[in-house]
């Protein structure tokens, strides 16, 4: 529980054009959902449902009446 963790975002890829960034960004994105395509599907199990999955942050969802 003490334990103290860095994360140095892209330490072991050295700088990097913005282009080539984007291109194995999308290159990434597209092999994770091939991999992942029927969970990404299906839906997380895991996942709060309590939790909004539009956007890029955690949000709890607007509770309907």
């Amino acid at each position: 529980p003490f334990a103290e963790l860095y994360h140095f975002e892209s330490k072991s890829r050295g700088t990097e054009d913005m282009l080539k960034a984007h291109e194995r960004s999308v290159r990434e994105a597209a092999l994770f959902r091939k991999k992942w395509w029927k969970e990404l599907k299906d839906g997380d199990p895991y996942y709060n449902p309590n939790l909004n999955h539009e956007g890029g942050g955690f949000k709890y969802k607007e509770q309907k009446e």
